[in-house]
């Protein structure tokens, strides 16, 4: 009997699942939402408009009502659609805040400016979802400044918002406030009074700068007695955001004539805010006469060396290097244990290495050595002395530079120039055993692909062909094996197939990733209770306001399930959101697992290509390559249109305002406003602009292309400067900034990925 028990166990468990099944597939959401993943829209409508003329039969009335205006307005039929969620919002149901707030759209759109700011004014009366008062706030700013009535706000008087939410509203109650200047003036003063609090209160985020901007407009109505407080603010907030045509005039006139001695952090910071926005206007003399002055005014050792670094890099960028290299040296000798000491010496050494003074530089070289706190530019300056000899085909003393680069004396960095050097050494094979070992750890790094490409050549091509082919044999680094041989050789393709069964025997054949999707009708989602407005549309296939229903119906604890999940979003148009959860996954993928190994489907999800028409029409136009903006909007923004950086940059492709206004008239946006670059085609077009700028400028070279795209292009042309060759490799390991090095090598590996999975004929 008890050996029996286990399988009748079992017996019940499958007939429960099949029974679980069959409730589900006989559940009518799960056809709508199969109809709703094939595109197959009017077939969809069509299911719904059956079920509500059969009394809905088994689907519930005000969801199909919400569904059925939801597939209307995919479809453009919007008064079809505004007629459903009218509908939805009279049953006072579950969904009626979410109505009205899609009615609300369809009306705006429609120019019923007026209807719709009202619905959205409903809406934030109520104790709605925060993602649903985001949208009607947006729709209330939007539809007031374009005809709504601002009467409505007098309702929104007793409403508790949290502070971001609080902030906007104050927003648009202060722009009401100077559009309706009455006889007395009250309401444009209790506009401004509310602009100044914004400010004051804030000016790091959106409503800060668009306040700032206002504000600036009303400044001949400010009194005496705010003026200095409303002047300093504003150049602080136009500072922030980068509108250094405004801040500098403001932040200069804080600054007494003559200078007194710089004694706090507050005067200190002015005046280098100053020197910033100068320098960032490219007034690279008048940026560094002005941290001279500072450096001269400090009392602070710290502040002293501080001022003296960015007049250094100001007289660089100039072309004064002359100037520039004592200037460097100034910087240590301020404050030789201070933060700014070993970037001082680094400076003076680049300089004075790309000026033919190898001697002085070697000198720059030893100090650094003999400091236990400048590890990290011993370290930079030993890659850029190596890449620099390698570059001109020189090898005396490489071999020591490259131990002295880091304690890990196997980075990509020093793994590729050690392949350099035994290039040049004649060792073809120790050559390949370092690219290789390059390719192994990081495949996709922009130096180990450069190492990819150096083994198609000459004597490397034979040595790479024997060291796979006897790797091959013993079965042995089958990676390495792999990648030497391709998978075009007959031993390249079984090290590959090898290497996988490894992997998946070691992992108790648990797959490497997620590969496949959940059917819809294995989807929990339909054996649970519906309890919110999310996980009712969630499970009616609106996925784009799933909310956090998605994590709770689409656990990562099933990864099959949570890939779906991934998948539906950002066909949806979240694509944030299915990144986020395939990175989550991505977690768990073994360790070891080269990323080529890893199945097509799921690499997709972590690169995905979403906004794909806007970023291919607009890459014809701009004859840029789209995979790379793919990239660069991927690693900027995630893909997320209203992506906000603590620098201020909006966006897809993470725009300051400054550049987008610059950008704007090639677009055909003369008029464009800080909220605009929320938008998909605004900022996809303007970062297609900018690209085909950045390519002319930099002839077309990625790297250097993308140094700019985050240093800017007299940065980035200045580390080309420090460069003997065009070689993408010496320039990667030269450029100075670790956040741009950083950036540069993560889109690059980001862009080898995009042209891997979508590349006409790569795959």
């Amino acid at each position: 009997m008890l050996s029996v028990f286990p399988v009748a166990l079992a017996l019940i468990a499958t007939a429960a699942e099949a029974n679980t099944s069959y409730l589900a597939e006989s559940d009518p959401r799960v056809e709508l939402v199969r109809l709703q993943a094939a595109d197959r829209l009017e077939e969809a409508l069509e299911a719904v408009d059956n079920r509500l003329d059969a009394a809905n039969a088994g689907l519930d009335p005000v969801g199909a009502q919400y569904l059925r205006g939801h597939l209307l307005s995919s479809m453009r039929r919007n008064q079809e659609a505004a007629d459903s969620f009218a509908a939805v919002i009279s049953s006072d149901s579950l969904l009626s805040q979410h109505a009205s707030i899609r009615l609300a759209e369809l009306q705006e759109n429609q120019g019923f400016t007026p209807a719709a700011a009202a619905l959205a004014t409903e809406v934030l009366t109520q104790s709605a979802p925060r993602s649903l008062v985001a949208r009607a706030l947006a729709i209330l700013a939007r539809t007031l400044e374009t005809g709504g009535d601002c009467r409505l706000l007098g309702r929104l008087a007793s409403v508790r918002l949290r502070t971001a939410e609080r902030r906007q509203l104050d927003l648009i109650r202060a722009r009401c406030g100077l559009r309706q200047r009455d006889k007395t003036g009250r309401s444009a003063a209790a506009g401004r009074d509310t602009l100044v609090r914004l400010v004051t209160e804030s000016y790091r985020d959106l409503v800060g700068l668009l306040a700032a901007d206002l504000l600036y407009a009303e400044l001949d109505h400010i009194s005496e007695t705010q003026r200095p407080t409303v002047l300093k603010a504003l150049a602080q907030a136009f500072h922030q955001h980068r509108r250094f045509d405004r801040a500098v005039p403001l932040l200069a006139t804080q600054i007494p004539n003559p200078m007194p001695p710089v004694r706090n952090n507050s005067t200190f910071r002015t005046h280098f805010q100053l020197g910033r926005g100068l320098f960032w206007q490219g007034q690279f003399l008048n940026a560094a006469d002005s941290y001279g002055q500072l450096a001269e005014r400090s009392t602070r050792t710290n502040d002293r060396s501080v001022a003296l670094y960015h007049r250094s890099r100001a007289l660089e960028l100039a072309g004064r290097w002359t100037e520039a290299k004592p200037s460097f040296i100034a910087t240590h000798d301020a404050n030789p244990e201070g933060d700014y000491a070993g970037a001082g010496l680094l400076g003076s050494f680049r300089l004075r290495l790309r000026s033919g003074e190898e001697e002085i530089a070697l000198k720059n070289y030893a100090a650094m050595s003999a400091s236990t706190k400048m590890r990290s530019e011993r370290s930079l300056a030993a890659l850029f002395l190596s890449s620099s000899h390698l570059s001109q085909s020189r090898v005396n003393n490489v071999r020591q530079w490259l131990n002295d680069a880091g304690l890990d004396e196997r980075t990509i960095p020093t793994l590729y120039w050690r392949g350099r050097l035994a290039e040049l050494e004649a060792e073809p094979t120790e050559a390949v055993e370092h690219y290789v070992e390059a390719l192994e750890r990081d495949y996709f790094h922009p130096l180990a692909q450069l190492g990819l490409a150096r083994l198609d050549h000459g004597e490397l091509r034979s040595a790479a062909l024997s060291l796979g082919e006897r790797l091959a044999a013993e079965g042995k680094r089958l990676n390495a094996a792999w990648i030497l041989l391709g998978s075009q050789h007959e031993a390249g393709i079984s090290a590959r197939d090898q290497l996988e069964a490894d992997l998946l025997r070691r992992n108790r054949r648990r797959q490497l990733a997620p590969t496949s999707t959940v059917p819809v009708e294995d989807w929990p989602l339909f054996n649970q209770p519906t309890a919110t407005a999310e996980s009712l549309l969630l499970s009616l296939g609106v996925w784009s306001e799933g909310g956090s229903a998605v994590q709770r119906a689409f656990p990562a604890s099933q990864p099959n399930l949570a890939f779906t999940a991934a998948l539906e979003l950002q066909r949806a148009g979240k694509t944030q959101e299915g990144l986020l959860i395939a990175e989550s996954l991505a977690k768990s993928i073994p360790r070891g697992t080269p990323p080529r190994l890893v199945p097509t489907a799921f690499r997709r999800a972590l690169y995905p290509f979403a906004y794909r028409f806007l970023i291919e029409q607009a890459a014809r136009h701009f004859k840029v390559d789209p995979l790379l903006l793919a990239a660069i909007i991927r690693e900027e923004s995630r893909f997320k249109p209203t992506a906000a950086s603590s620098a201020a940059a909006r966006g897809l492709t993470q725009f300051i305002i400054p550049t987008a206004e610059k950008y704007a008239p090639k677009i055909g946006f003369e008029d464009l406003g800080p909220d605009d670059l929320d938008k998909p085609a605004v900022s996809v077009a303007l970062g297609a602009a900018y690209l085909q700028e950045l390519t002319i400028r930099f002839d077309g070279r990625p790297e250097r292309i993308l140094a700019a795209y985050n240093a800017g292009e007299d940065q980035a042309e200045t580390w080309g400067r420090h460069c003997y060759t065009r070689d993408p490799a010496e320039y990667i390991t030269k450029v100075g900034f670790s956040e741009t090095r950083e950036y540069v090598i993560k889109v690059m590996r980001s862009y080898a990925q995009y042209r891997d999975l979508y590349l006409e004929g790569t795959l």
